[in-house]
């Protein structure tokens, strides 16, 4: 058995409706879309401002929608009335300016707790959240910089462990010293290498600690030990880098 489907619109109740996203939820956008996907004009070739006009006149209370499509012929009534947006809008600038009010009061709650902070707490806080939430003065953190990096120590990290510490910048001359001491290649070997250091590292499992930003020690290993991982850790609690020592064991 066929059964017929019959849809009728009640154009009031749009603009009812739109009136009620506007004034009482505060969505002008979800009001102005109800009116105007509502309201197509018989004529196509109607100006688009004219159709602007009339959509703004309909939603701002100065025009009465009434008939129900499409057994009826939707109709326009003056009412008389209007106001209806300007009067939103301004419930949601004195809104808005209470909002600025109270963020105001509470940046200055902030600042105020942030006195109490350690500006490294803050810095945790801005790490974890991937964006600068708290200012942070920059000067002090490039002297922590320069404070890690004076207070590092730089060198070699054998497979079994042995720290062989080294001056900043002479990594290669000092790799290139052992590999010959320790005869593991010969002079004219090494003449043919392109880096002793990367030998020591590709080869003999060495780890290269260095800072070559001046900044945070930097490890680079093919290869990490156990003895070696056991001396890394230790070595950055020793600096105060706690997450760096933690991920020795979690990173491969």
């Amino acid at each position: 058995m066929t059964r017929n489907l019959h849809f009728s619109i009640d154009s009031a109740f749009i603009q009812n409706l739109a009136m009620e996203k506007l004034t009482y939820d505060n969505d002008p956008a979800t009001a102005w879309k109800l009116i105007s996907d509502s309201m197509t004009p018989a004529d196509p070739n109607t100006d688009p401002k004219d159709v602007f006009y009339t959509n703004f006149l309909i939603l701002d209370g100065q025009l009465q929608l009434s008939g129900v499509y499409p057994e009826e012929k939707i109709r326009l009534t003056p009412t008389g009335k209007s106001g209806l947006i300007k009067k939103q809008l301004r419930k949601m600038t004195e809104r808005l300016a209470e909002l600025e009010e109270q963020h105001e009061h509470h940046m200055k709650i902030l600042d105020k707790i942030m006195e109490f902070v350690p500006e490294n707490y803050l810095k945790a806080i801005n790490t974890a959240m991937g964006e600068k939430i708290f200012p942070v003065n920059e000067a002090s953190e490039l002297v922590e910089r320069l404070h890690t990096f004076m207070e590092s120590d730089f060198g070699w990290l054998s497979p079994d462990g042995t720290w062989y510490p080294v001056d900043y910048a002479d990594h290669e001359n000092w790799a290139r010293e052992y590999l010959l001491k320790k005869n593991v290649l010969t002079r004219s070997e090494l003449d043919e290498l392109y880096s002793s250091a990367d030998y020591l590292v590709d080869k003999l499992n060495f780890c290269l600690v260095h800072s070559p930003s001046m900044s945070d020690p930097k490890v680079e290993c093919k290869r990490l030990t156990s003895k070696q991982k056991e001396f890394l850790y230790d070595y950055f609690l020793k600096l105060g880098m706690h997450d760096r020592a933690n991920r020795i064991y979690t990173e491969e």
